[in-house]
């Protein structure tokens, strides 16, 4: 089985040393105060805007990217994740069909994030990337 790091690396076109430095130093600025999420400060660093990212990332993987602000979510999709978990991990419902809920997420990798979501929704879904 691929890491994240690896898929990072390979989806940003740097090695794997790379990410685990720039996530040492992500970590750094986080304990230092900074409000910079992971995927924005790799993308940064990488010399990319986060849209240009998470599409390549999206692309690695498999997985649809979705441009938020061009998508219409009626209230009832949006109705199917709590607002708690939504704000709290950033996670937007995004479309929902046959008891499969599609939510767009801006850090993929956030394990916590995936947890609730799961937690919260006994069906089948998918996730979509999308800057934050």
């Amino acid at each position: 089985m691929i890491d994240a790091r690896s898929l990072l690396a390979t989806a940003v076109g740097v090695s794997p040393e790379t990410i685990s430095d720039w996530y040492r130093a992500w970590q750094a600025a986080v304990a230092n105060g900074s409000q910079e999420g992971m995927i924005q400060f790799f993308a940064r660093e990488a010399m990319l805007s986060e849209e240009q990212l998470l599409q390549r990332l999206a692309n690695h993987i498999g997985w649809k990217y979705i441009d938020l602000s061009k998508t219409a979510i009626p209230p009832e999709v949006r109705s199917k994740l709590p607002t708690k978990i939504a704000f709290q991990y950033t996670v937007i419902p995004v479309s929902y069909n046959k008891d499969v809920l599609e939510v767009a997420v801006g850090n993929p990798f956030d394990t916590a994030m995936s947890s609730a979501v799961t937690f919260c929704r006994t069906m089948s879904g998918g996730i979509l990337f999308s800057p934050s």
